[in-house]
């Protein structure tokens, strides 16, 4: 047992002696990547306006009016079957879905520049914006599905599959 204990204490202090003899200049440590800055969205503005899609009227368009419901007035007119409706205030657009037409548009928050976004959807219903992410997402009625795209429509995919007639979407914390 002494000779054991021997060597394990001269193994030890082998050991030790090595650590010792390591010096740091022997490594080469990288700088750390610096991060890139996160964008930070200011916070959103108190809400002024109620924004609303009124479809199945013949009349079907997208309205908005005062938080008192008084002022209202046409944003955007001609539609087939407005149905979700979603603002971005930080660029000042609105996107809506089109059950009718089978698409997502955009539009400014006044109504001017609408835009095709997505189309050759089966019914388009809801819909929720990632306005820091950047994405869109929507349900899509009548292929039972969660599907998201890019703000501008582009790099569509689906998320979640084999539902039943999904209606609404909303995006919050887990």
């Amino acid at each position: 047992a002494e000779q054991q204990l021997a060597a394990l204490v001269a193994s030890d202090l082998r050991v030790q002696a090595q650590i010792e003899t390591i010096q740091t200049e022997d490594f080469v440590f990288p700088e750390p990547e610096p991060e890139e800055p996160q964008e930070l969205l200011p916070p959103p503005p108190p809400p002024t306006a109620i924004y609303w899609t009124d479809a199945g009227t013949g009349r079907d368009k997208i309205q908005r009016a005062d938080l008192d419901g008084s002022n209202v007035e046409d944003l955007v007119t001609g539609l087939s079957g407005p149905d979700g409706i979603a603002l971005d205030w930080f660029r000042g657009k609105m996107y809506w879905t089109d059950f009718v037409t089978k698409k997502i548009q955009r539009a400014d928050l006044n109504g001017e520049n609408v835009e095709d976004l997505v189309t050759g959807l089966t019914e388009p219903g809801d819909i929720a914006l990632d306005v820091a992410g950047e994405k869109m997402y929507w349900t899509d009625r009548g292929a039972d599905r969660i599907q998201r795209a890019d703000l501008d429509g582009e790099n569509v995919e689906d998320l979640v599959t084999g539902l039943h007639t999904p209606f609404i979407v909303a995006l919050g914390p887990r």
